[in-house]
This record gives structure tokens, sequence and C-alpha cells, in this order.
């Protein structure tokens, strides 16, 4: 096992899911655009950056050049939101 976060390890067998590990660390952030399309099966593009929504007073306390950010009201935030379960072992 190795730690990815305080309290994540993954084994060397599984995949780093940087879509899982940003969703950790950003648990607002709403995924959108090219990313939800890849991640509902929709594409099969590999987005090279991720796209996020978030409401307006959100504030991000990591490097944003890693990922495209929307800002919605709170009001339309949730609107059309799908939850897609990934599988990892959290210890």
């Amino acid at each position: 096992m190795t730690k990815v976060a305080t309290g994540l390890y993954i084994s060397k067998e599984e995949n780093y899911d940087e879509f899982y590990f940003f969703q950790y660390y950003h648990k607002k952030a709403i995924f959108s655009y090219e990313t939800v399309l890849y991640l509902l099966g929709v594409t099969d593009k590999i987005p090279q950056v991720m796209d996020v929504t978030v409401n307006y007073s959100y504030k991000f306390n990591s490097d944003k050049k890693s990922f495209n950010i929307r800002y919605v009201k709170d009001e339309i935030l949730n609107l059309g939101v799908v939850e897609k379960k990934q599988c990892l072992i959290i210890l």
C-alpha cells in the first residue's frame, strides 16, 4: 500500500484515479463540460485539463492551472447533478 494522502492509501496493483483524488480534496466542486462527458462514458477523449463548476464563493487552496473553473450562483449549482460511484479502499 502506498500513502496518497492523509487517510488514503492505494495498492500497487491499482491505478491512481486523479478524478477521485481531486473530488476528495474539493468536495464541493462538480465535474462539468468535457470532463463529465468522459466520466459518464459519452466520449473516449481523455480531458487534458479537468473542467469543474463551483459557486461564486468557493475558494481553491491548490494550483488552479491544472483545471478550468466555471462559477455559478448557488441556486443553479446542483441542477442536473448525477453521482457516479468509483471503487477505492479507504483505510
